[in-house]
């Protein structure tokens, strides 16, 4: 079964806090949520959505990046 983990990173950086929106077993309802997580948090956080199979044995990249981070700081094109 494949999931999709929504994530929310301040100012969309990694290296900023972060936290796990949620957990979806659908690729659309996870794209809405992090789109209405970004809206809700009035662009302060970014969000990343990865779909990975459930119980996967471990493995280098076992994820699938579905949306991905703007490629943006603070606002400003890098």
């Amino acid at each position: 079964m494949k999931v999709y983990i929504v994530t929310a990173y301040r100012w969309g950086d990694r290296e900023e806090h972060s936290y796990v929106v949620g957990v979806f077993d659908n690729k659309e309802n996870s794209i809405k949520q992090a789109k209405l997580e970004t809206e809700w948090r009035g662009g302060k956080y970014e969000c990343e959505v990865r779909s990975m199979e459930l119980n996967e044995s471990l493995k280098y990249k076992n994820y699938d990046v579905v949306l991905e981070l703007p490629k943006t700081r603070f606002g400003v094109e890098e």
